[in-house]
Order: structure tokens, then sequence, then C-alpha cells
């Protein structure tokens, strides 16, 4: 009886189970769920780093920040009020700067920093651009997204319900993610090349781009659907007597979409430049502070972000790519262009697109003296002579 008194005292749940019956236990179950209590502290404090370790919350095609943090540009906007800082962080693609303070909760699930956007209007020349920066070295993807950046015109807008990108691989290439460029380089044409060039655009596109800027919309007559860059251009300003008319009301909405577009660009680019300089992709990246010397040569080079190994991914697939695109076109297409970030046919300059004709006196007769004297001390104001001159370069009539 006397034995059988310590078990009887010792508590049901602090006894345990053993080969000769009931035992008392010690407190090593509490120090157990005292340590598993710290460890799943530890762990959760630690949650950022072993996400980070072990699995990536990079997108495919998208590199995150270089190692070396960029110095901010001298050309930025000094003075940041509260109406520009929610200008760049509803309206723009552009990171916003820590003057503006910690903005809400995003709806994205994921966040996405990459260096350089190079954006224009459709036509100005950026697909020029690309090539001349991937010659030097930085890796950018005209309308979609590159490890350096983008080369994309769309991408001067933040995309949204009410007006989504009308290009599919640009919209596909942001959807569902947070992406910022930190860095942003303004391209700029002359009024009447870029005025012809955009003719030649989809409707959709044109479309987009007024939503944008609150313009009216394209107007009522236009070509048949399925009509191509060339038949769209000319089909829109093609003079003739009985269709005077209508070049004159496409003449007025493309000018006052070259004039809004780059006015709206210019509010939060950090440089800029014309298309008609053709100016080298390193003499592009010291514009936004992205260039170096190289020590073998001695020239100026642009300074990516891309390591080794990425930088082989990447030529990797750009050569599938650009066999896929040789398969595609029966043996036509060159795929060496596109390891230079071009895959697409059309000769390399900066100006590929087939176009109508526009000259300075055909923007005088088709827009109100008013709108013609903004044009006019727009394009004084980004370095052009009087009259809309391209500097000597003249558009070759089609």
């Amino acid at each position: 009886m006397r034995d059988a008194l310590p078990s009887l005292r010792t508590p049901t749940l602090l006894r345990r189970r053993t080969g000769s019956g009931f035992v008392a236990t010690t407190h090593s179950s509490a120090l157990a769920f005292l340590g598993a209590m710290i460890m799943i502290a530890v762990f959760a404090c630690n949650l950022r780093f072993f996400t980070r370790a072990f699995m990536s919350s990079v997108p495919r095609g998208v590199y995150r920040r270089p190692r070396k943090p960029m110095t901010t540009n001298t050309t930025a906007p000094v003075v940041v009020s509260s109406r520009h800082c929610r200008f760049l962080r509803d309206a723009t693609l552009k990171m916003v700067p820590p003057a503006c303070g910690r903005s809400k909760k995003t709806v994205y699930s994921r966040k996405v920093r990459l260096p350089l956007l190079v954006t224009s209007l459709g036509g100005a020349g950026s697909w020029h651009a690309s090539l001349r920066l991937r010659d030097a070295g930085l890796r950018v993807e005209h309308e979609r997204l590159g490890r350096d950046g983008s080369v994309c015109w769309l991408y001067a807008v933040r995309d949204s319900t009410q007006r989504p990108y009308p290009v599919p691989p640009a919209a596909a290439a942001v959807r569902d993610l947070d992406v910022r460029f930190r860095r942003v380089l303004q391209i700029i044409r002359c009024p009447v090349g870029n005025v012809a060039a955009l003719s030649t655009h989809k409707r959709s596109t044109l479309a987009f781009a007024a939503r944008a800027l609150a313009l009216p919309p394209p107007p009522p007559e236009d070509a048949p659907t399925g009509a191509t860059q060339l038949e769209r251009s000319l089909y829109r300003l093609t003079l003739s007597e009985k269709e005077s008319r209508r070049r004159d009301r496409w003449l007025l909405f493309l000018s006052n979409v070259w004039l809004g577009w780059n006015e709206r660009i210019e509010r939060f680019a950090d440089a800029r430049a014309r298309i008609e300089d053709d100016l080298s992709g390193a003499a592009l990246c010291d514009l936004v502070e992205l260039a170096r010397d190289d020590e073998k040569s001695g020239e100026r080079v642009c300074v990516s972000s891309t390591e080794a190994f990425q930088a082989g991914l990447d030529t990797a697939g750009t050569l599938a790519r650009a066999w896929s695109h040789w398969i595609a076109n029966r043996g036509i297409f060159d795929p060496k262009r596109c390891l230079r970030g071009a895959c697409a046919d059309g000769p390399r300059i900066p100006h590929h697109r087939r176009h109508a004709n526009v000259s300075w006196s055909d923007l005088v007769s088709a827009l109100p003296p008013p709108k013609l004297r903004e044009v006019a001390a727009a394009a004084a104001r980004y370095g052009y002579g009087p009259n809309g001159d391209c500097k000597g370069r003249e558009e070759e009539p089609v």
C-alpha cells in the first residue's frame, strides 16, 4: 500500500506509460513545446530570407536590381508635390521617390524593379533605340520586360481596366505585377515625321492613346479592317479634293496625340534624346547614368545588371526564338538580328515603317492657328528648328 502512494500522488497528466507501469515524468514535454515555439518564431521572423533562399520571387524574364545603387539624375523634377506624387504612383510606371512617402498596399502579387524604361510616342523610333542599347550591352526588350528594363512607348502610361494595353506581348509582360522603373529616357521625333509614322497604327492603338490623354476618339472615317500599315496611312493622309476634310481631321487628331503624349512623358522623364541625332547605345546610357568606360576597349559601354550566367540564359532563349522565327518565315528571316532584340522583319533603320509623307505646310492647312502654335512651340523646346524643321532630315515620300 505504501509503495503505491507515490504513484497515486502524481497527477495523471504528468505520468507516462512504461514497460513496468505508470511512472512520474519530468518537465521535458513543456521544454520541448517551448523550444518548438521559439523555432517557429525564428522562422517567422526570417521568412523573407528563407523565401529568397529556396524560392524565386522574380518572374521569368525579369531580374533583380543592380548591386550598386544608382544616383539620382539631376534632370528629374526637384519639387515633388502631392499631386505629382499621385501622378507618378497611379498613372506611370516610374518609381516613386522617397519624398512622396510610402504608398498603400497594392493588389499586385509581385514587385519588379528595373533600371531603365525608354519610352516615346508610337513611331518615334523606340525599335531602333532598343537595337542600339542591346548593341551596347544593355539587356532590354522591345515591348517586353528585359533584365535591364524595357523599350516600349505604351509603358508611358499605366495599364488599367479602363485603358488596357492594346499590344498583347506588352500587356502580358506586366500583368499581375507591380512594375517600376528607376530611370526614364524619352525618345523624341520631329512632329511631321512622327505624325506620319503614327498614322500607320491600328485604330485600337490610337484609341488607347486618346483615352490616356482624355482626347476625343479617332475620326470615324478609317481604313477597312485588315489593312496594312501603308494602306492605313495612305487612306488617312492622302490628299485629294474629295478627301481633304478627312485628312485634316486625321492630322488634327494625330497632332494632338503627338503634343499631349510627349508633354506627358516630359513630366516624369529623367532625360531626353532625339531619334534624328542617331545616338549610340552608350550615348543613350550616358543620358541616364548607366554607362562606363570599358577597360579592354576603352570605349563607353552600357552598365548591365545581368550576371554572366543570366546573360547566357538570355542568349539561349533569344536564339531559340530567332530560329523559330526563321522556320516560320521559311528561311527569309535572319536569326542574327534577333540577338540584338529585333525579332521582326524590316531593315535596321531608325524609321522602318512605310507611310504617307507629311510636311509642315500640311499641318498649317489642317490645324487651327492656336494648335499650330502649340505644336511649333513644343518642337522648338525639343530642339527642332522653326516650322517643325527636322534639321535637314527629310522624310522619304512613298
